[in-house]
């Protein structure tokens, strides 16, 4: 099942109680895939994928391998993030889009914060690293002016949250009109959640119960 915000919320609710987490070693098992060595009270594998059909985050045991060559993204990971903290795992509103707030000491033993933006959004899913003051250090996948004006995912370049229109979000306000598509309603719906859960509200459920 493809991926969606109330799904990505149970997901990142779930992972809580692992964190703060220190991040022994970054490897790239993929074009796509980067994966986290990280440990606190036990060791943790933390997988992060920006394929266009199976995007996901999760705590894996599978075994770690590394991609032929290292991009230029793995390398920055490594220099800036390895030996840090991954401090916090937050989901930004309802969306499909998980912040990593990571702290790290550089060469002189100055403190810094870096995000590690993961963007979830089927084909346009993407790692993007920002420092302390939101600019982008670089990302997985790079998107140049030329290519998108509105929003430009480059080194350098202020980073931006995607455009989200003013949806509800279900948590805090559970009033629905069935006569009109869910999707556009609320934060964090897909299509396949909309149905199952127009379905069930013909079956006698409230929306509050689904």
């Amino acid at each position: 099942m493809a991926i969606d915000g109330i799904l990505l919320y149970k997901l990142t609710q779930g992972m809580q109680p692992a964190f703060p987490l220190k991040i022994n070693k970054i490897a790239q098992p993929s074009q796509t895939d980067i994966l986290f060595q990280c440990y606190s009270n036990q060791r943790y594998k933390l997988f992060v994928s920006t394929h266009s059909v199976f995007n996901r985050i999760q705590f894996t045991q599978a075994p770690s391998t590394n991609f032929d060559e290292p991009s230029h993204f793995l390398t920055l990971l490594r220099k800036h993030l390895e030996g840090g903290i991954i401090q916090s795992m937050t989901q930004v509103n309802l969306d499909r889009i998980v912040d990593l707030t990571i702290t790290n000491r550089n060469e002189l033993g100055v403190l810094n914060t870096y995000h590690l933006m993961i963007e979830l959004m089927g084909k346009y899913a993407n790692m993007i690293l920002v420092d302390d003051t939101q600019r982008i250090m670089d990302a997985l996948k790079r998107i140049p002016p030329f290519e998108n004006s509105k929003r430009i995912i480059f080194s350098g370049a202020p980073y931006t949250l995607p455009e989200e229109s003013q949806r509800k979000n279900p948590f805090l306000n559970s009033e629905a009109d069935f006569e009109k598509p869910l999707v556009p309603q609320f934060q964090g719906f897909s299509p396949l959640l909309a149905r199952e859960i127009i379905y069930r509200w013909h079956q006698g459920q409230s929306f509050e119960a689904t």
